[in-house]
């Protein structure tokens, strides 16, 4: 079986081992115990997958995993970096280890982007429209009727000008 620790060098004890004593005629009995390596513990022996599956840490400082799962507990920490080269103090090339994205996964995340805004959309409209639709009832509420037209006084101009033409004469 696989086991997987939170802890990358984690040891567990199955059995205590014990010292022999001579006076008595008690034999040593030696200890079981599983280190973990880099967080993973293969172990073949079905007694001590047994004693692990009773431990007091099974599924609290370790699990168990099928052959082929992934870490759960473990990924890159460190992320990747774009790294310039320098040539007599000015920039002669970027390498970027990652990459640009494949084309193919550019248009699956805009589609996907897009089908997210639509749902968006369909579920935001109709609450919209109605705040819309109560704002203009309670504005035409507190106006009931169309504005009233405001006169103004007319002033004829062409006494002015008639004074100006007598002036220049």
């Amino acid at each position: 079986m696989k086991f997987i620790s939170k802890n990358n060098n984690l040891r567990i004890v199955l059995a205590h081992g014990m010292s022999a004593e001579p006076l008595t005629g008690r034999v040593a009995v030696p200890g079981k115990y599983v280190k973990f390596e880099g967080g993973v513990a293969i172990i073949n022996d079905e007694e001590t997958c047994q004693m692990m599956l009773r431990h007091s840490g099974f599924n609290i400082d370790f699990i168990v995993a099928e052959e082929n799962t992934v870490d759960p507990y473990r990924r890159k920490v460190e992320p990747i970096h774009e790294m310039t080269e320098l040539k007599y103090g000015s920039v002669a090339s970027k390498i970027n280890p990652r990459g640009a994205l494949p084309l193919e996964i550019e248009d699956e995340i805009k589609r996907v982007a897009s089908e997210l805004a639509k749902e968006m959309v369909k579920e935001q409209a109709p609450k919209m429209a109605m705040e819309i639709l109560k704002g203009l009832a309670e504005n035409k509420k507190k106006a009931p009727g169309r504005p009233k037209k405001v006169e103004t006084e007319k002033v004829e101009e062409s006494e002015e000008k008639e004074e100006k033409e007598i002036v220049k004469e």
